[in-house]
């Protein structure tokens, strides 16, 4: 809402705006693909190809389309790159499909709407960032959002009796 207003709803935050909805929307359907065509298959191997592919994708478009500087890795940069390719990567993709076995689809993609409020949450603890009002209602929105997807009347029969 911010970059529209500052920008007078200027066309290519539109089409920004269009790109994001376009990509949670593929996002949530592969998220159903693979629940419904490759749910019986190990995560670890599934994770394991994703990985191996979006290296070669990445590598052949990056070669063709970036300019090559030489590259100053240190100590700190290697151990960064290593822990989020094995933690934050290769772990968390296995997890999430060894999750999507068990899990819905739906529920599972709940996931990705925690992960900014646990930042938020991390940033005002650790940091002492201030969380302003509208992160606030944002978030309330967003569990309202999730106990209303998660609400099952059934499971609440007992506090009827």
């Amino acid at each position: 809402l911010d970059q529209l207003l500052s920008t007078h709803f200027e066309q290519t935050v539109i089409w920004g705006i269009a790109a994001i909805i376009l990509g949670a929307a593929a996002g949530a359907m592969s998220g159903v693909l693979v629940k419904k065509y490759l749910g019986k298959i190990n995560p670890v191997s599934l994770s394991f190809h994703q990985m191996l592919q979006g290296v070669i994708f990445l590598y052949f478009f990056s070669f063709l389309l970036e300019k090559w500087k030489p590259l100053q890795v240190t100590p700190r940069v290697a151990a960064a790159v290593c822990y989020l390719g094995a933690v934050g990567s290769a772990l968390a993709f296995a997890l999430y499909y060894r999750l999507m076995q068990q899990w819905s689809a739906i529920t599972l993609s709940l996931i990705i709407y925690i992960t900014p409020l646990v930042a938020l949450i991390v940033d005002y603890l650790v940091f002492t960032e201030v969380i302003h009002l509208q992160a606030a209602v944002g978030m309330l929105i967003i569990f309202s959002g999730i106990a209303f997807v998660q609400y099952h009347p059934q499971r609440f029969q007992f506090l009827r009796q």
